[in-house]
């Protein structure tokens, strides 16, 4: 689903590409480029040279040179058979003389030369030098890879750092509510031992501090920790509406490529250090797209009761000097790619929360393994979607291949600075409460219309086959996978009909 048009129209300050567009371009580019090389300037060439007789002289001398030793060869074969038999036949008759041998050869050699002029000469080959075809395949291997660095996936995309509006600030103070509720859900199935575990490791009791190895923050996974089911509907429901159509369009991707690897809220606590963090060190995601919205502080004052705190995004390339500092309002999305440099800036007072997510494109379904439409613009032709396979390849003992993934990523930093854009009008979604939340109406419109299609469409389908037809993509979610919180609550539903009470909050199909 795209954004509407109206959102398009009078909200974006800022317009991506039309990526299938520009794709359709350049793949004529690049399959033009193919022929030229490949087919084209060879063929060309050699009418050329068999026109005006270049590159050929030295091969087609050689040529000659070995056809005339041939032809030699076989005179000499022929005479000598021919005085064989001549001398068999004069033996054979008593007759031996000389000048009937000298007459004998003098024919056979006669014969064998009016043979060669009536042979038609052969037409002289044309032949290409021997460095022309790897030349002319490198040229066009070049030629490719120039056009997809200067794709939006490899220019745009990945370089880019986008700030836009998701939650509003009641869904904000209703999420880390939920965060508080779980993490002392969390805290009471711990044993005094546990606990005690926990105090002495510095831990926030029922908060996590171990999820993440390399860079460890302290949250809680919305996926695996006890969410009730509203909580995650809610998260769902508000991302599938409104970060996905924003990621499809800055991204090129299709919905059906996305599969959330990560989802957790991240709690920074300048009060007491040592139970909890209040900065994150400079480092690079595991992701393809990595976002965080800002949901602010405690729930008891819908105030920003916290101070510092935000994200600093670095250029490799420029040993840190060169960065982009970014606080976003509640309520308001850090959208990059993972590859980009980051750190997350130092809280000075209070608490502050954040949901951070990882997303990965994905070419085939995890769990129906059909091809998902991912754009090779967006995989195989993009430098951060190689990088991070390549890091990834790590994990399998492939140690070589991390020094692919890191030069790949200090080459975007290098060719294309990253750039920090607010997709919608800063200045009057600061002043307006109302015109932010008009702006996430008119995208919850547009999601709860196109279901309404989706369902007519599937009344229809099912009238006409006369069976009741489901969709295949209700049953994965983008954030939950088997655990769809919407096939959750469809179950238990039915469950309720039927007169059972039933929770399927936490289990998986």
């Amino acid at each position: 689903m795209l954004l509407p048009p109206q959102i398009e129209n009078e909200y974006l300050q800022h317009k991506p590409p039309l990526y299938d567009d520009e794709r359709y371009e350049i793949g004529k580019r690049m399959i033009s480029t193919v022929i030229l090389c490949v087919f084209l300037i060879p063929y060309v060439t050699c009418d050329v040279m068999k026109k005006y007789k270049v590159f050929q002289n030295r091969r087609n001398k050689a040529a000659k040179a070995q056809q005339q030793e041939k032809k030699a060869v076989n005179v000499d074969t022929k005479v000598e058979k021919r005085k064989g038999k001549g001398k068999k036949n004069a033996k054979s008759n008593g007759k031996n003389t000389k000048g009937k041998e000298e007459e004998e050869e003098e024919a056979a050699a006669t014969t064998i030369q009016e043979e060669e002029e009536e042979e038609v000469p052969e037409e002289e080959k044309v032949y290409l030098p021997w460095y022309a075809m790897p030349f002319l395949n490198t040229v066009a291997f070049l030629s490719i890879v120039m056009l997809s660095l200067t794709t939006s996936n490899n220019s745009y995309a990945s370089r880019g750092i986008f700030q836009t509006p998701i939650f509003t600030q009641d869904e904000c103070t209703r999420l880390i509510k939920a965060a508080l509720q779980t993490a002392s859900r969390n805290a009471a199935s711990l044993t005094d031992v546990e606990k005690r575990q926990a105090q002495n490791k510095g831990i926030l009791e029922g908060w996590h501090s171990s999820r993440h190895n390399k860079y460890p923050t302290t949250d809680l996974s919305v996926i695996d920790d006890a969410f009730t089911m509203e909580d995650r509907l809610l998260v769902e429901e508000k991302l599938n509406d409104r970060l996905v159509p924003i990621v499809e369009r800055l991204y090129g991707v299709v919905p059906k490529a996305l599969h959330c690897s990560d989802l957790f809220i991240v709690r920074y606590d300048a009060n007491d250090s040592s139970l909890g963090q209040t900065s994150l060190d400079a480092h690079t995601d595991s992701s393809d797209i990595s976002f965080n919205i800002l949901l602010g502080s405690a729930p008891s004052d819908n105030a920003i009761n916290f101070e510092g705190g935000g994200t600093r995004f670095y250029n490799r390339a420029k040993a840190k000097q060169v960065y982009i500092d970014i606080q976003p309002p509640i309520g308001n999305a850090i959208i990059h790619t993972g590859a980009i440099l980051h750190e997350g800036l130092p809280i000075t007072s209070g608490t502050r929360y954040i949901l951070v997510g990882f997303l990965q494109f994905q070419r085939t379904n995890q769990i129906s393994g059909q091809y998902t439409g991912l754009s090779p613009f967006a995989s195989l032709l993009s430098v951060d979607w190689l990088s991070l396979r390549s890091l990834r390849v790590v994990s399998f003992g492939a140690e070589k291949f991390t020094i692919v993934g890191n030069l790949l990523r200090y080459w975007n930093d290098v060719y294309a600075p990253h750039f920090h854009v607010r997709l919608v009008e800063q200045g009057r979604m600061a002043s307006s409460k109302e015109y932010r939340e008009e702006f996430l109406k008119i995208l919850d419109g547009a999601a709860q219309k196109a279901r309404e299609q989706l369902e007519r469409l599937k009344a229809f389908k099912s009238k006409q086959s006369k069976k009741k037809v489901d969709d295949e993509d209700d049953s994965v979610s983008i954030w939950f996978g088997k655990n769809d919180p919407r096939k959750v609550k469809k179950m238990e539903e039915e469950e309720k009909k039927r007169g059972n009470t039933v929770n399927y909050a936490n289990s998986e199909f």
